[in-house]
């Protein structure tokens, strides 16, 4: 042994260390507050995005059976009144046929345009992402 006294710390050298440690306690409790609110924000985010996903997903169903409804409608008058007026006409069967199928075509396209930009609203994978700070999706679809 070296016989080396250890000696007590003094008061002075006490009340830095007990200041020092109550900071250190105040900063792991600022920083434990914050995490508790940057959780709470994910989960608000995630439960938005829910809302948001569910409220497109039905939209984009009732959208779809009006859009059936009112389309099949309007498509078998237009089709009907088009191929009497070509047939009046004095058109060929064949380009009458033809006439038809370019504008159901055209119906057809339109009603998947519109669909397909309803559904980007749907992502219930952006929820996920929100909860798990992962934003590999966002990076994918931009």
């Amino acid at each position: 042994m070296t016989g080396v006294n250890e000696q007590p710390a003094s008061t002075e050298e006490q009340a830095t260390l007990a200041a020092q440690s109550q900071l250190v306690l105040e900063s792991v409790g600022a920083v434990y507050s914050d995490f508790q609110q940057q959780w709470a924000a994910r989960f608000s985010l995630a439960g938005k995005e829910w809302q948001l996903s569910k409220q497109s997903a039905s939209m984009v169903v009732i959208l779809c059976l009006m859009l059936a409804a009112i389309l099949s409608t309007i498509w078998l008058l237009s089709n009907l009144a088009m191929g009497y007026m070509l047939f009046q006409a004095g058109l060929s069967v064949y380009v009458l046929c033809l006439c038809l199928i370019i504008v159901n075509i055209a119906l057809m396209l339109v009603l998947w345009l519109t669909i397909k930009t309803l559904c980007k609203n749907i992502g219930f994978s952006r929820c996920i992402n929100s909860l798990t700070n992962n934003r590999s999706g966002e990076e994918e679809e931009n």
